[in-house]
């Protein structure tokens, strides 16, 4: 299904794809909703144009697989990559890391398991049997880290909840918590303090936020990623200076602070450092065994 996902994917690409060199096509993860994330992309595109003269177009892939098989195959330059999928990325296709997301003021963030308040929940050891709510296979926060902790508890998964779901985006994970349809759930957290997280961003009624409580924090996982693919024709010195410098002025404006922000709670940008990874390479000998 992951496969075909991207194949049809790639197929739209393609059909709207402009023979322009100077286009530079932005690739996007959907974390909530589908047609709000376009929507921001289409805005955030159009400012990056505007600051450095290229024509930037938005793609947003409908999975992480489907991201990177844009990128390997040439339809998509420039990618807003989660951590794990920069590092698949950069082994499957070859990435030049720009910019990474900053919250809070950190390079890096947190992925939390999270119960209704009223549950009864209490730590992990209550989750015995119950079912939890993972967001896509390849999410960092809403899988890979908190899987990661899990089995540095002595805790497998497959035998410990009588259920582990995928359900996709982030929000889907903080409603089906809410919503009782699972017991648990993994998303993210731009901390440990229950100040800023995927529930207070996905639940729109704030009497909503209460009724969540966090029963483990994973350690850190740095910030996302925006990386050119090294196939891509535009990765040039010049060419990738500009566009950094373009998201970067873009996200110092007000505008482009509450558009960033609606991906993933990113506050700004800052270089980044790829040192920061060995966490989430940590994370993938772990938990997918490569």
């Amino acid at each position: 299904m992951i496969r075909l996902l991207a194949a049809i994917s790639i197929l739209l690409l393609s059909a709207c794809a402009s023979d322009d060199r100077h286009t530079v096509t932005f690739g996007f993860i959907p974390g909530s909703a589908i047609e709000e994330i376009e929507l921001t992309a289409d805005t955030l595109s159009a400012l990056i144009s505007q600051k450095t003269g290229m024509e930037v177009r938005p793609f947003v892939a409908p999975d992480y697989a489907s991201l990177i098989e844009a990128m390997r195959t040439g339809h998509v330059d420039l990618a807003w990559l989660a951590p794990m999928s920069y590092v698949d990325a950069v082994n499957e296709v070859g990435v030049t890391p720009l910019l990474t997301s900053v919250r809070q003021g950190k390079p890096y963030f947190y992925s939390a398991i999270f119960v209704r308040d009223d549950s009864g929940i209490r730590s992990l050891e209550d989750l015995k049997g119950k079912v939890i709510g993972f967001a896509d296979p390849l999410s960092t926060a809403g899988r890979l880290f908190p899987e990661m902790e899990l089995r540095l508890r002595g805790i497998q998964p497959d035998t410990w909840f009588r259920q582990v779901v995928f359900l996709g985006g982030h929000d889907k994970v903080v409603n089906a918590v809410f919503n009782r349809t699972v017991d648990a759930g993994a998303s993210f957290s731009n901390d440990t303090t229950n100040q800023d997280n995927a529930w207070k961003q996905f639940l729109k009624d704030k009497d909503g936020w209460t009724q969540i409580r966090p029963i483990l924090f994973s350690r850190p996982i740095p910030g996302d990623v925006v990386g050119m693919a090294t196939n891509s024709p535009h990765h040039q010195e010049q060419t990738m200076k500009l566009l950094s410098q373009g998201l970067m002025r873009v996200s110092e404006t007000d505008q482009g602070k509450r558009l960033i922000r609606k991906i993933n709670r990113t506050d700004s940008f800052a270089p980044a450092d790829n040192r920061l990874f060995d966490n989430v390479k940590e994370a993938a000998r772990l938990v997918l065994g490569h």
